[in-house]
């Protein structure tokens, strides 16, 4: 009890032993599918060319759910194409697995 609670308390983002496997999947999932054309990502083997490379740019959780779902520059808002729980999967597993 006395972990969850401190884990909670954490202002920073979720580290590999907090985040849900599952949770790693359907967002490396939601990535392949939705980003990969437009973003680069080692780990979901993906080129995208047209917005930024993420292994590069290495965007953390908040980062990634903000611009996913308000969009940013050239990137669409994808609020209502995904869901909450689609955005924060993929925000995870791009936080978690961008090139560090």
């Amino acid at each position: 009890m006395l972990l969850t609670v401190m884990a909670a308390g954490c202002g920073g983002s979720q580290t590999s032993s907090q985040t849900n496997p599952r949770e790693l999947m359907r967002g490396k999932q939601v990535f392949t599918q939705r980003c990969g054309n437009c973003h680069a990502l080692k780990d979901a083997a993906t080129r995208g060319g047209i917005g930024p490379d993420l292994d590069t740019a290495k965007p953390d959780a908040g980062t990634v759910t903000t611009k996913v779902t308000n969009g940013s520059g050239a990137m669409p808002p994808f609020r209502g194409q995904l869901s909450q729980a689609d955005i924060r999967a993929v925000a995870q597993y791009v936080a978690e697995k961008a090139d560090r």
